[in-house]
């Protein structure tokens, strides 16, 4: 079943602005990470169904963090029973990814984390491993670099204004999601200049390895471009 709602007209309990949601996921992900999962990589307002006891469906947008070939991480403005069916629509995919909850957490407030173990279906390619890269569909990994050019551009930026909290923050944010897609020279590089950025406590004396890790991440995403063309 698909239900083809967008996420324009869904309801978003969470109620934070995007910069808050990933602050949160990024807490989150601190605090218990989830094996295998593609750190630093979060797939806001993201359409999703539940299935009611009485076999009705009712639609919210939920924030992913933690994204697997087995399923996720959801951040959720309400509790959610372990054993409730629901449906995502993942960025890129052709038909909704069906889960079942495994276990849901109090966050703060009305705010839960549940995790969402995928079922097994011919209808999407979440259940056929692609190599190197975590098992992730291609048109997942389409999203997935839409969020490492994201990460470039604070980089940019942090390099533009010597924003040295910037510069480290997208540093930290690439070193993981390159590990994890495959670019472990890359990952190795961003942990390198992480921890020499530490040392210096400033970005003015290192701007020259900061541009060149800005042109790794650029072919790596060309690689990355080639697996999902």
């Amino acid at each position: 079943m698909d239900t083809g709602t967008s996420s324009s007209r869904l309801r978003d309990l969470v109620r934070l602005g995007d910069q808050d949601v990933r602050s949160l996921l990024e807490a989150l992900e601190r605090a218990r990470p989830r094996k295998g999962e593609t750190k630093g990589i979060y797939l806001l307002r993201v359409p999703c169904h539940i299935q009611l006891d009485n076999g009705k469906m009712t639609g919210f947008v939920v924030h992913v963090r933690g994204v697997t070939a087995a399923g996720a991480t959801v951040l959720h403005g309400g509790y959610m029973h372990n054993g409730t069916r629901c449906s995502m629509r993942l960025p890129g995919l052709k038909s909704e990814v069906w889960g079942v909850v495994s276990d849901c957490r109090h966050v703060k407030g009305m705010l839960h984390e549940f995790d969402l173990q995928f079922e097994r279906s011919e209808d999407t390619d979440l259940s056929k491993p692609q190599p190197g890269v975590v098992g992730l569909p291609p048109d997942l990994l389409t999203a997935l670099a839409d969020e490492l050019t994201d990460l470039i551009a604070r980089l940019e930026k942090g390099i533009q204004d010597r924003d040295f909290i910037a510069v480290h923050g997208a540093v930290a944010g690439l070193r993981d999601p390159a590990a994890n897609l495959g670019f472990q020279e890359l990952s190795e590089s961003a942990n390198r200049l992480a921890q020499e950025i530490r040392t210096e406590g400033a970005v003015g004396g290192k701007a020259a390895e900061v541009d060149m890790l800005t042109r790794d991440v650029r072919r790596a995403l060309c690689s990355l471009s080639g697996l999902v063309s």
